[in-house]
């Protein structure tokens, strides 16, 4: 079932294939090899964070921004009926 929507790759894979997968995979995640790859991690994770303040910062802006035209469409309905109407 698994092979079905993963394909056959290491999720799907079970018993001497997932070994195999596994046991060529082992170096990747050595300890050395992840050490190297530290710097890397910093900067794509900096890079991701900086991306998020700039979202919420633009949804921040928009959401009160918006909060502010409708509070002062609001206020200024009643005035707008009583001048327009006569």
């Amino acid at each position: 079932m698994h092979s079905v929507v993963f394909g056959e790759g290491l999720i799907a894979a079970v018993g001497d294939q997932h070994k195999k997968q596994r046991k060529m995979l082992n170096p990747v995640f050595s300890t050395m090899h992840l050490r190297g790859m530290t710097p890397t991690f910093f900067t794509i994770a900096k890079q991701v964070s900086s991306s998020l303040d700039h979202i919420i910062a633009f949804h921040y802006l928009f959401y009160h921004s918006s909060r502010k035209l409708y509070y002062l469409k609001s206020s200024l309905d009643p005035q707008k009926s009583t001048c327009w109407d006569g």
